[in-house]
């Protein structure tokens, strides 16, 4: 029999099936946004258009359980890029997310990666997101490149053979095609307005 914690991360699961069909399409402009950063800076996503093979966004949240799955595995990938010149930004769609309680979680020492506030779920209906921990690798000229999942196993990192988001981005600083070009995501549906 499944327990009640199981049953109701299930059903956060489900809540994301459908929100790959939607939205951008591989090769699309990714929509330039700005957004503010838990240090109350400004980040325009155009500036980056050119000075970078790839830009990652994954969209977080701190109250979301399979986020909290992710967070090692979120915060490796930031790390990495970010040794690689790839710039890489967590962004907090959720309605009823606080930076105060993002600065918590970082505090706790869950991450340290930048996360860009989206209080009015703008940026996430612009790219039709469905869920956290739901992945855009966009090229240097900032088009979609790669959507999906982190990885290929949600639950258990020890299990991960493909981890899409890092091989996308490692494809386009190859000058590669990134393959796959799209996975399905899972995770919390995001808590809009």
């Amino acid at each position: 029999m499944l327990k009640p914690k199981r049953i109701a991360l299930l059903g956060l699961l489900a809540l994301c099936g459908a929100a790959l069909a939607a939205g951008l399409a591989i090769g699309d402009a990714a929509p330039d946004f700005t957004l503010k950063a838990l240090s109350g800076r400004s980040f325009q996503l155009a500036a980056h258009k050119g000075k970078a093979k790839a830009v990652v966004l994954v969209w977080v949240s701190p109250t979301c359980p399979m986020v909290h799955m992710y967070d090692r595995r979120i915060q490796a990938l930031y790390e990495g890029l970010k040794a690689k010149g790839v710039p890489f930004y967590g962004i907090s769609s959720d309605s009823d997310v606080t930076v105060d309680l993002w600065l918590k979680h970082h505090r706790d020492g869950h991450v340290s990666y930048p996360v860009l506030m989206d209080p009015h779920n703008k940026v996430a209906d612009a790219y039709a997101v469905g869920c956290n921990s739901e992945a855009f690798v966009l090229d240097g000229n900032l088009k979609l490149r790669y959507h999906g999942a982190i990885d290929d196993n949600c639950r258990r990192a020890d299990r991960v053979e493909h981890r899409f988001a890092w091989e996308a981005a490692l494809a386009l600083i190859a000058g590669r095609n990134p393959s796959p070009t799209q996975t399905q995501a899972r995770g919390c549906a995001i808590e809009r307005e």
